[in-house]
C-alpha cells in the first residue's frame, strides 16, 4: 500500500507477474483505460474474484493498489482469514514531497479523455494523511506482519 508516486507498482514488479493483481490492470481489463477511476468498483470485485481463486490454491498473492483506507483492506484480510492465509501489509512509506514529484511528471489526460495517470496532488496529500494515520494499527487490523518500506 502506499500513495500514488511512491514506487508500489516498481516493488511488485520484483514479483513474477502471474503473483501480482494489480488494480490499474483491473480497471483496463473491465474500461479498456488503466485511468478510469469510474471503472474501480468493477475492477476491485474482479480483483476479489480472482485473490479468491489465487487463495484458494494457496498462492502467494501481491495486491498492487493504494489501499490507505481500512475500508480497501477489510475485503482482503477477510479473504486471507477465509483460506487461512497470513496477509503481509507492505507499506511504501515515500516522503510526501518525492511522491508529489513522481507524481507530476505523469501524463495527464489525453486528448479529451478524463483520465491521466497523474493524481491531482491533493488527492496525494489526502492520501498519504490517511496512509500515515493506519501504520500504527495494521497489526490491530489482522496483518500477520507489517513491513515499512521507506521509499
Amino acid at each position: 500500500m502506499g500513495v500514488p508516486g511512491s514506487g508500489k507498482s516498481t516493488i511488485a514488479g520484483k514479483w513474477r507477474p502471474s503473483q501480482v493483481l494489480s488494480l490499474d490492470d483491473f480497471r483496463k481489463i473491465v474500461s479498456g483505460d488503466e485511468n478510469n477511476q469510474a471503472a474501480t468498483g468493477e475492477a476491485v470485485r474482479a480483483l476479489h474474484t480472482v485473490l479468491d481463486g489465487r487463495l484458494r490454491r494457496r498462492l502467494t498473492t501481491v495486491v498492487d493498489a493504494t489501499n490507505v483506507e481500512a475500508a480497501a483492506r477489510r475485503p482482503l484480510l477477510d479473504l486471507a482469514a477465509a483460506h487461512e492465509m497470513p496477509a503481509v501489509a507492505l507499506v511504501v512509506d515515500t516522503p510526501l514531497h518525492l511522491a508529489q514529484a513522481r507524481n507530476a511528471t505523469r501524463p495527464g489526460p489525453i486528448g479529451s479523455a478524463r483520465w491521466g495517470r497523474r493524481v491531482p496532488a491533493e488527492f496525494v496529500d489526502r492520501q498519504y494523511d490517511q496512509l500515515r494515520a493506519s501504520i500504527p494499527g495494521l497489526r490491530a487490523e489482522g496483518f500477520a506482519q507489517v513491513i515499512i518500506h521507506r521509499g
